[in-house]
């Protein structure tokens, strides 16, 4: 939410949702009192710092000086005492966050052991105790229970400065931000990008400047970082562009202090208030001057603006915030408002810093080095608006090439930002960046985004949380809060060793070790109860749970103990509301649903286990969270949902068919009612020969007997710039020769043809295509996924496709939309879709296994003739090959 008190430079500005005009702003007196309260932190202290000056035992050398050395001499302690955030006072939505007087400092004050202190000197010419920064600050023991006054005589100071979270009541003061600068460029240290990171609380910085040069160049970096209670910053510079000041956690004050940047350049879950600030703009494209992190609204956090000055560059453009969070609160109050500022609450452009890195992570004991992107498992969530241009700079510092699909967005004239290894691109190299750079269009709901390459979305995975246009309400009850849930695997051994391993052997790799949540087993493992999700509810609320299944090779159910749910919506698509007691999701697939707070208060868990009905071996382990009241203790013991069996088909068939589209005006489901082109793929199994390899045969996997062979160059690539012998557009519209597909197994002449085939597509063509599985050693379901489109699931059936009865049965109504589907076991899927997007789009099993075996194909979608109906052009930082 963004709220704007008016008188601010006579423009109207929109808001983020109603906001009082008349709401009284009251006890100015109040306010007034605090600020003098606040004063203190400016008052000169000359005088002490010249008495302290006079007790510390100085020295020239480094090593000459220790924390035991500086004499303690008391001193009054003004500039400890009385910071306040001013925050309450009504605003329509807000419960009351506008503008009363916390002395947030008290409590230090209270917790010192008496009002001594003591001074340590940095001078960079070594006329002090310490030519660098952190090293005064390391020389405070942990645990400090006195104020320490480090003095910093002017010059720049090369450094990237930490105070750690056990050295509380520190105090930096600079003689002038001109002449005291703090400088820090993150390529000089790729593992912290920040250049003043304070995790203590108790900490107060006067008249710096904090500059990261590495957002001169780069975007992403930190100039300063809080996640300390209790901080105070008076008369500072933060300059970068993006992120600059990152207000991560706690209650902050700043007064006086002058931040620029480009683009989320203030962010954060902070609860702070900025008084008298400059806040400056270098934005060109309409860059977010906030992005607060609010993700619950429960939280009690929130950025206040009051009595500031926002500026920008000449030309330039800039909005106010955008949402960090689902329910993230920013409030602006009797504040100057330049040009630059546009009228729109919601920025234009999201964009993201992803670091793909290698960390150790363990779980049910075992600990191993995982990629991941941001040190996270799972990644990070990617939050945007309906409308909103998203930029996600992807830099590989693994030892693996790699590439991101955003599965599930369309990517409308843009396969170069889809993601998938050597379909739309070549891979980012170690070492190396891609931006990747999309539009959002016509989409809202969950999506997630995943590595596309080896079997590294394992551990690189992430939700994609995509809110409706601003005004726009969901077509559902608000819920009060929400959470994301990506259900996943785990394996103790690396999983590339794995795979390496079993195709070797031209086998299957080992299956994982357990199912997860958010990155985590649950308490039904072994040494896991530290590694159990928990999301807390309180009593008769209803709660929006975003869940995705991020799995490899596990079809999963999902309940909740105790609570039954509603389906809202499916891969980011609205569907008729319906309830159930549990959920059928696919590798690949996202599901919301409501759940309301209404059983007796205590501990319930959630839980995910494999859904398998063929013949062949699964990881059959139960994932579990927890669904916690407010209030109820962690003692209680939770409670088990009662999951479908694991092979309960009738389960399944009753939900998928309970799955429509909403189909509204507002919401409509454009069916195509006349075909242009008829496919029908068989998918299955197969035996292919392999000297090296057990039995001298390899299992693999194809589509029309097609066993698919991964190119050396993106396919988009060598179809937009004409390449030769990359591929052949022979791709069969259907099987070779007809057979009885879902009979008894068959186990002879399984050998396949292998082949870089494409199918070609002419544009806004609609094409029906009926995906068959077969009993090719044995039937098996398929969740397979189509990269660039939704479609319809207009039919599904057990055993072989009737073409002469089934399109009869056709749901040509409501069915539901979606970009990932099942395919059942032994039976048939139909979908739907028109052919509007050109480009090369991939199509595969979403089981890991199968897409490696060759279970893939791609699309080629000509070009139309109007403006709008080609292929745009690719990018200048496309990954070479």
């Amino acid at each position: 939410m963004l709220a704007i008190i008016p008188k601010v430079a006579g423009k109207v500005y929109e808001s983020y949702c109603p906001f009082k005009t008349n709401a009284k702003m009251g006890t100015m007196e109040d306010f007034e009192a605090s600020l003098q309260v606040l004063r203190g932190f400016d008052t000169d202290i000359t005088a002490e710092v010249n008495e302290i000056k006079r007790s510390v035992q100085s020295s020239t050398k480094r090593t000459a000086i220790r924390f035991s050395d500086l004499k303690l001499r008391r001193y009054k302690l003004p500039l400890m005492i009385g910071v306040g955030l001013l925050v309450s006072q009504q605003l329509n939505g807000i419960n009351g966050i506008l503008f009363y007087a916390n002395n947030i400092f008290k409590a230090a004050a209270g917790s010192l052991k008496s009002s001594t202190g003591v001074l340590i000197t940095v001078d960079k010419l070594g006329r002090g105790n310490f030519m660098k920064i952190q090293d005064a600050i390391d020389v405070v023991p942990s645990n400090n229970s006195v104020h320490v006054l480090i003095s910093i005589k002017p010059g720049v100071y090369e450094e990237n400065v930490v105070i750690p979270e056990d050295k509380p009541f520190i105090t930096l003061k600079g003689e002038h931000t001109k002449s005291t600068i703090i400088r820090w460029d993150g390529r000089w240290k790729a593992a912290d990008k920040t250049t003043l990171f304070i995790q203590a609380s108790d900490v107060v910085v006067k008249q710096l400047t904090v500059q990261n040069e590495y957002n001169l160049t780069r975007e992403g970096a930190i100039a300063v970082r809080v996640s300390g209670d209790r901080v105070a910053f008076f008369s500072c510079r933060f300059l970068g562009i993006q992120d600059t000041v990152l207000d991560d956690s706690g209650k902050h004050y700043y007064w006086k202090c002058y931040i620029e940047g480009a683009t989320d350049f203030i962010c954060g879950n902070g609860k702070s208030l900025f008084q008298n600030c400059a806040l400056h703009s270098t934005s060109t494209y309409g860059g977010a001057i906030t992005a607060h992190r609010r993700k619950m609204p429960t939280e009690d956090t929130y950025f206040i603006f009051r009595h500031c000055k926002i500026t920008g560059t000449k030309g330039g453009r800039a909005i106010l915030g955008r949402p960090w969070g689902s329910y993230s609160r920013v409030v602006f109050a009797y504040s100057y408002m330049s040009s630059v500022v546009l009228p729109e609450a919601e920025a234009a452009i999201k964009k993201y810093q992803f670091d793909v890195v290698v960390k150790n992570v363990s779980r049910l004991s075992h600990p191993k080095p995982i990629v991941t992107v941001n040190g996270r498992f799972p990644g990070p969530t990617i939050y945007a608006r309906e409308g909103d241009r998203v930029v996600v700079n992807v830099t590989n510092h693994a030892q693996y090439n790699l590439s991101i699909h955003w599965h599930g967005l369309k990517q409308f004239r843009n396969g170069w930002a889809d993601g998938p290894a050597y379909i739309t691109q070549c891979p980012i190299q170690s070492g190396n960046s891609y931006s990747y750079d999309f539009n959002v269009t016509g989409q809202r709901g969950t999506l997630w985004w995943h590595a596309h390459i080896l079997w590294l979305r394992a551990t690189v995975h992430g939700a994609i949380v995509i809110m409706p246009k601003q005004g726009v309400p969901f077509p559902f009850p608000q819920p009060h809060g929400e959470s994301v849930l990506v259900l996943g695997e785990w394996w103790n051994s690396d999983v590339e060793e794995l795979v390496k391993q079993g195709n070797a052997l031209g086998l299957p790799p080992n299956m994982s070790d357990a199912h997860t949540i958010n990155g985590k087993p649950g308490p039904l493992f072994p040494c896991s109860d530290k590694h159990t999700f928990v999301t807390e509810v309180e009593w008769g609320k209803t709660y929006l749970l975003r869940i995705v299944n991020a799995a490899l090779n596990d079809e999963l159910f999902f309940a909740i103990a105790g609570h039954n749910m509603t389906v809202v919506e499916i891969d980011a698509v609205y569907c008729k509301p319906f309830t159930t007691s549990a959920i059928l999701i696919t590798p690949g697939q996202t599901t919301n649903v409501l759940v309301t707070a209404n059983q007796a208060p205590g501990r319930y868990f959630m839980a995910a286990r494999d859904f398998n009905d063929a013949p062949i071996p699964v990881d059959n382990k139960t994932a579990t969270a927890i669904l916690q009241y407010k209030g109820v203790p962690d003692t209680v013991i939770p409670v088990l949902p009662q999951l479908p069996a694991q092979n309960d088909t009738s389960f399944v068939d009753t939900y998928s068919n309970s799955l429509r589209s909403l189909n509204t005006p507002q919401f409509p489901a454009n069916v195509p009612l006349t075909i242009d082109r008829h496919l029908f793929f068989t998918v299955g199994l197969g035996r292919d020969p392999c000297p090296t390899c057990l039995n001298s045969t390899k299992l693999t996997a194809s589509i029309n007997n097609v066993t698919f062979v991964m190119p050396k160059i993106g396919l988009l690539q060598a179809h937009y710039f004409n390449i030769n012998g990359v591929f052949k557009l022979d791709f069969p519209d259907k099987p070779p020769a007809p057979f009885n597909y879902t009979g008894a197994p068959l186990t002879a002449n399984l050998g396949t043809s292998l082949g870089t085939r494409l199918s070609k597509l002419a544009f806004n063509s609609t094409v029906e295509l009926v995906l068959q599985d077969t009993n090719l050693l044995t039937v098996e379901s398929h969740p397979f996924h189509l990269h660039g489109f939704n479609f319809f699931v207009v039919g599904r059936g057990v055993g072989n496709f009737d073409p002469a009865k089934d399109p009869a049965k056709f749901n040509l109504v409501d069915p539901p939309e979606r970009n990932t589907v099942g395919v059942p076991a032994g039976g048939w899927t139909a979908i739907r879709f028109r052919a509007d997007n050109p480009g090369v789009w991939f199509m595969h099993c979403h089981l890991e296994l199968h897409t490696m075996w060759g279970l893939k194909m791609a699309f080629v979608v000509e070009n139309g003739n109007g403006p709008d109906q080609s292929i745009l052009p690719p990018p200048m930082d496309l990954p070479p090959c």
